[in-house]
């Protein structure tokens, strides 16, 4: 992304969502995700993807959680915890 602002990013552009619809959505994967862990005759190497998946979606909601929890200690002048 050389040269170009995150703005500029014709990824960016698309982004129609807000936060916390994109947090629900990941919610939502991560619950079909479990329930299709619980399903009978899976393989082990879906089971595997599965398991990769959920810990994907975990760690993202975990970023949008720490971000939104950040920009509103930057909003109200809190010093931000380590």
């Amino acid at each position: 992304m050389q040269g170009r602002t995150c703005s500029e990013h014709p990824k960016f552009r698309t982004m129609h969502k807000t936060v916390g619809e994109h947090i629900r959505d990941l919610e939502s994967r991560r619950q079909r995700l479990n329930e299709e862990s619980l399903e009978d005759g899976l393989s082990q190497e879906r089971r595997n993807e599965i398991d990769a998946e959920i810990r994907a979606i975990t760690s993202a909601i975990s970023h949008f959680l720490a971000a939104i929890e950040t920009a509103q200690q930057l909003k109200f002048g809190k010093e931000l915890q380590p």
